[in-house]
């Protein structure tokens, strides 16, 4: 099966983020309210046409979020630097050779630009366990919008039901299902489904869990 990973969230902490923030004096709860917002940014301005690479909706949501905060903006540069160089999950790693040697093909799908994407995956040592890293930027158009998905089937010339999209998002998720896809939700960021109805695939606490899951077909 091909099986195509979201990044941020899903095989990347935010962690050194958080480290960031503790530095320059941010209180914890900036955090999710900036990610938050920058999908909301990120969503809006494919809807309304007017497409926006990741890191420049997360910029623009953080000044705004910063602004509302009455927090001064010179944690901005240092975050989005740090975007670029998350830590993955302690079981990143493990989940992805053992999907390998299963005879899966892994890819990355992203809404990060593809530098962003390669920075990651590069920097964490796990360019070799990918066949191919594809970004939203390349449709013009943020996931959940279906074009980014339909886009990764068209360059791998697969059927929705030959591929499954892993991700921590259930945004994403949602999205990747109205396509067709199989759909593993991982809930340890966002702990509860979000959207009416239950998740439309499995459910893993983990990524150390998926390699399982798929084993009986219930991706």
């Amino acid at each position: 099966m091909v099986i195509f990973f979201d990044l941020v969230g899903t095989l990347f902490s935010l962690d050194r983020v958080h480290e960031v923030f503790r530095r320059h004096s941010v209180p914890e709860d900036v955090l999710p309210f900036w990610f938050a917002r920058l999908l909301h940014v990120s969503m809006a301005s494919t809807l309304s046409g007017r497409y926006a690479p990741f890191l420049r909706c997360g910029e623009s949501a953080m000044r705004q979020v910063l602004a509302l905060r009455g927090q001064p903006d010179a944690v901005l540069p240092e975050t989005l630097d740090t975007m670029q160089r998350l830590d993955p999950w302690p079981d990143t790693r493990e989940c992805l050779i053992a999907l390998r040697e299963r005879g899966h093909t892994l890819v990355a799908l992203s809404n990060a630009h593809p530098d962003m994407e390669r920075s990651l995956i590069g920097g964490a040592g796990l360019a070799s366990l990918f066949t191919l890293v594809l970004s939203s930027d390349e449709a013009g158009l943020a996931k959940p919008h279906p074009a980014p998905y339909r886009m990764a089937l068209d360059r791998l010339a697969l059927s929705a039901p030959e591929a499954c999209m892993v991700a921590a998002h259930a945004w994403d998720v949602q999205g990747a299902a109205a396509v067709g896809l199989r759909t593993v939700w991982v809930s340890r960021v966002e702990k509860a489904w979000s959207f009416p109805g239950e998740p439309p695939g499995a459910v893993v606490a983990a990524l150390g869990e998926i390699p399982a899951v798929l084993d009986r077909g219930r991706g």
